[in-house]
């Protein structure tokens, strides 16, 4: 019974770890978080009581491995199949972590504390590695979920990944060998010590390159992102210099002119009078800074697309209050308005009159709706709540409206986009 109880203990950790390993050493999107990973545990434990009882071994290694693809299935924010397939690296990560772990164990000692069960003697210290590596991914990818970190690797670094893990079985072979040579030169041990250290070493370093070359990318990226809104607030403080310039010198000619209106008034110049304060630009519209968020990030990018839209006689309008969208960070912001902004925009150019964007956000209890509508020149290719660019060079062209879907994701937030022949409709939803 105890036997039994930590063979379905080890694979139910067994699942988790597999799975946050395709979350954190894939890049996996997957929509787990700790209620998701009890829930996913509950349900394997109970799993694991039927097949215990009424599965062969082999039928255990399966159904287990299904289980694993059952959960992708369910939990995945992107391409299913793709998922699946690199489940297979990912189950390969994990069988390696153990024959690395096997490695350290015969050289520290020969005589491991074992526990006898139906599928033969297992080390109860790999009981705890399971245990500990658990904790560890959990923990990193809480970290990264709370910090918005997403990467995803390439097929050739999946495939680099793979061929490894294959060729990690012939660390054991080569390490008993080393371990039954004698050397007259030095101790036994020496040998064997080596090759751990070199094996350790090398799966440092291969992780360790793959790292560094996805923090480098993720940092390139946020840099391109921070330099888009350093312009934006750039433009906008040129934008306002330049306002600031208009009224101070309007405040300066100011007295200048009341004098001269009055003398057109002593000497009864009534319509002379009348005309000339007609031409004073008094009724002047502001064209920037009057739309107030609440968010000062959202009121930077907002009063510069404005004018940008204003430029191109497209009629820009913004209805709501963002001070609650306090928790989204800047970067994250400019990154959702900036290329929706952008996208509206360019849309707006190509309709022939009567452009329109209008901005709004409305909440109801908890959650917050952010709306962005533009008019459009055509039917615009939304397939799977997905926006199709109709780009020349797709790639080439910013962040795009991939990013916005990220952002929106790290946020656990929810979008829909919908369109008819001339509008198009952008809604994002978080909680708050």
């Amino acid at each position: 019974m105890v036997e039994d109880l930590i063979i379905i203990l080890m694979n139910t950790a067994s699942v988790l770890n597999i799975i946050l390993i395709l979350k954190c050493g894939f890049g996996a999107r997957l929509n787990i978080s700790t209620k998701h990973i009890g829930i996913i545990a509950g349900i394997h434990i109970l799993f694991n009581c039927i097949a215990i009882s009424f599965f062969s071994n082999e039928m255990q290694t399966l159904s287990t491995f299904l289980f694993i693809v059952i959960c992708i299935l369910v939990t995945s924010k992107a391409s299913r199949i793709k998922l699946c397939l690199l489940s297979i690296p990912a189950v390969l990560v994990y069988i390696q972590c153990f024959q690395l772990f096997d490695m350290l164990e015969k050289l520290i000692t020969d005589n491991p504390k074992m526990i006898q069960t139906a599928d033969g003697p297992i080390s109860i210290n790999s009981v705890f590695v399971d245990i500990i590596l658990f904790i560890l991914l959990f923990y990193i990818s809480y970290q990264w979920d709370k910090k918005g970190i997403v990467f995803s690797i390439t097929v050739g670094e999946g495939i680099f990944i793979t061929i490894f893990c294959i060729l990690s079985p012939t660390y054991i072979p080569i390490l008993n060998f080393l371990s039954e040579q004698n050397s007259k030169e030095m101790s036994s041990e020496v040998w064997p010590l080596c090759w751990v250290i070199f094996v350790l070493v090398l799966n440092t370093a291969i992780l360790l390159g793959i790292a560094n070359r996805k923090r480098s990318a993720i940092y390139k990226e946020s840099a391109l992102v921070y330099q888009k809104y350093f312009e934006l607030e750039y433009e906008y403080l040129c934008e306002y210099r330049k306002k600031q310039e208009e009224i101070n010198k309007l405040r300066h000619d100011w007295n200048n002119h009341i004098s001269l209106v009055s003398v057109m008034w002593e000497q009864k110049e009534y319509e002379k009078a009348a005309k000339y304060i007609a031409s004073l630009p008094l009724q002047q519209e502001s064209e920037m800074f009057d739309i107030l968020t609440g968010n000062e990030v959202a009121d930077i990018i907002l009063n510069v697309k404005k004018a940008e839209a204003l430029k191109e006689n497209i009629e820009f309008s913004f209805q709501g209050n963002m001070d609650k969208l306090y928790f989204i960070e800047p970067i994250h912001m400019c990154i959702i308005l900036s290329n929706a902004l952008d996208n509206g925009i360019e849309a707006c150019k190509k309709v022939e009159q009567d452009s329109f964007i209008r901005v709004s956000v409305t909440q109801n209890k908890n959650m917050i709706m952010l709306q962005i509508i533009n008019s459009t020149a055509g039917k615009v290719d939304i397939r799977e709540n997905k926006l199709h660019t109709t780009k020349e060079n797709p790639q080439l062209h910013g962040f795009g409206f991939n990013n916005i879907i990220e952002v929106v994701n790290n946020y656990k937030g929810r979008y829909m986009i919908e369109a008819d022949d001339k509008t198009f409709y952008l809604k994002i939803i978080f909680e708050v």
